[in-house]
């Protein structure tokens, strides 16, 4: 089995264990440390998930819409 963790250090750190000791076949997750090593099929990534070209697409389309909303109706509301 092959669980993907994303954002939660705490569980993912649990899961690399768990697959060290043999319970879990593998597990992959972003980290603040991704430099630190495990034992088994464990795969660690910087944190950097929102770096697509589709999340980059849309986060500049919300800043654009949010910049013409101080001109025009406002379309990102924040309270």
């Amino acid at each position: 089995m092959r669980i993907v963790a994303n954002g939660f250090e705490e569980v993912a750190e649990r899961m690399a264990r768990m697959v060290e000791r043999g319970e879990l076949g593998g597990v992959a997750f972003e980290s603040d440390d991704p430099s630190r090593k495990y034992k088994g099929n464990v795969f660690v990534t910087p944190k950097n998930a929102y770096y697509t070209k589709e999340a980059l697409e849309k986060m500049f389309e919300i800043w654009v819409e949010t910049m013409m909303s101080t001109t025009n109706e406002m379309k990102n509301k924040v309270n």
